[in-house]
């Protein structure tokens, strides 16, 4: 019976000693260890850059770590999402996304990330707002007319409307953060 009891004890010294040890196997690093990879999905000097790289300087002094910015431009944001898609999901990696995240892989045949599955959302650093001019001849253009009128007047002409943007993914330059991560 002595001899259980020392057992036992001894046990129960040798698990508090490893309990408290110091630099034990459980302990984790704190955020960030390292530098922080943001990749921006467009061409260095854009309007998602600008930002990118002003939010990147603000999150480094923030969490006093290296953010690194990396321009990563094709097929309209596509090339670039789709690097951030296969990174390791321990938040190291953001993408600076914009609406081509979502509108991409509904207008291009492949897209090598699933929005929905593939990122998490972080923070939105930016709005801009959509603005729709008309002729001043279109007889829809008074506020007081209903969105259905509208769209009833376009939808009789439309073969007669034409519209125009800087890129068949765009609406306006918002901006969001987003993490590799899977649901």
């Amino acid at each position: 019976m002595a001899c259980r009891f020392v057992v036992m004890a001894l046990a129960a010294v040798l698990s508090l000693g490893a309990a408290c040890s110091p630099g034990g196997a459980w302990a984790q690093d704190s955020y960030p260890s390292r530098p922080i990879r943001l990749i921006v999905p467009f061409a260095a000097g854009g309007g998602t850059d600008t930002l990118s790289r002003i939010f990147g300087q603000v999150l480094s002094e923030q969490l006093g770590a290296t953010v690194v910015i990396e321009n990563v431009g094709g097929a309209g944001g596509s090339i670039g999402t789709g690097q951030a898609a296969k990174a390791s999901p321990d938040g190291y990696t953001l993408v600076s996304a914009t609406p081509s995240i979502a509108i991409n892989p509904h207008i291009q045949k492949s897209v090598p990330y699933d929005t929905l599955r593939d990122f998490a959302p972080v923070v939105q650093i930016t709005t801009s707002p959509v603005v729709l001019v008309v002729n001043k001849d279109v007889p829809v253009r008074s506020p007081a007319r209903s969105a259905t009128a509208r769209l009833v007047w376009a939808r009789s002409i439309f073969w007669r409307l034409s519209c125009s943007r800087h890129s068949p993914a765009s609406t306006s330059r918002t901006s969001l953060i987003a993490a590799p991560g899977r649901r």
